[in-house]
């Protein structure tokens, strides 16, 4: 992000794969995975990781599982150094995963979600980090769920937005919350309505104890074109991110 707050975009950091401090890397993918690079990315997963693609019911949702295994896998391979196969992986109390070899929120730390058809990494160095992204759709008592997630103050904002734009902006405050407690790492367990965010959806206003001092967090939204809004959250100052799209040929072509 530059000084102005926008994005650098990937022709500005070409595949760099180095991180600073305060510098975050966001990679993008859409689509399902090219059903002849599917026994690749299968291959790079570890044995927990095949037993747990195996046991999905659909095969839409274990194709969409090991494609975004598989490039976490590449990613990290070339953030480390490492064999995408020699990447060890492991799951906290709450399951957000990190390197096997390292204290949490410590060295090399990266965040995933998916939804639908996209799905979103985020990495960064020496932090709390959470990415977010979701698919909107039309939610039945929608208000209902305003009322578990947001603060009164947050309400009364949604309240005074459009009738049209409601659903919309619910799921921009919901990606950024969720950014957050991802970021923090205790799942919903933290408390979703207590992380409070200003009505410009910039920054927390409050947050749990256990986050730190909320001046500290950089909370960002990720635009799509396509019915889907994403959030990262850190809890740092950032002075660059870079936003990158998956696939990269290069990428595959170096990796697979």
């Amino acid at each position: 992000m530059t000084s102005d707050g926008t994005f650098r975009t990937a022709g500005s950091d070409p595949l760099r794969f180095e991180l600073d401090p305060g510098t975050v890397h966001v990679w993008d993918g859409s689509g399902p995975v090219d059903p002849a690079r599917y026994p690749s990315f299968f291959a790079l997963l570890d044995d927990m990781e095949r037993q747990r693609a195996e046991r999905f019911r659909f095969e839409q949702h274990r194709i969409r599982f090991v494609t975004c295994r598989g490039w976490l896998r590449l990613l990290l391979s070339a953030y480390t150094g490492l064999d995408p196969g020699e990447i060890r992986l492991i799951a906290d109390h709450y399951g957000k995963p990190r390197l096997g070899d390292q204290p949490p929120n410590t060295g090399l730390v990266f965040n995933v979600s998916h939804s639908s058809e996209r799905m979103v990494f985020a990495f960064g160095l020496d932090c709390m980090l959470g990415v977010d992204i979701e698919r909107s759709r039309n939610i039945t008592h929608l208000e209902g769920l305003v009322d578990r997630i947001c603060s009164q103050a947050e309400k009364n904002h949604w309240l005074s937005v459009p009738g049209d734009r409601r659903l919309e902006f619910f799921f921009a405050i919901w990606v950024r919350k969720e950014a957050i407690i991802k970021a923090q790492g205790r799942g919903v367990s933290l408390g979703i309505a207590e992380c409070v965010l200003s009505n410009d959806l910039e920054r927390p206003v409050s947050l749990p104890d256990s986050c730190g001092r909320t001046g500290d967090w950089t909370l960002l939204g990720l635009d799509y074109p396509d019915g889907y809004q994403g959030a990262i959250a850190v809890d740092r100052r950032l002075d660059s991110v870079y936003r990158h799209g998956l696939p990269v040929q290069l990428l595959i072509d170096r990796l697979l």
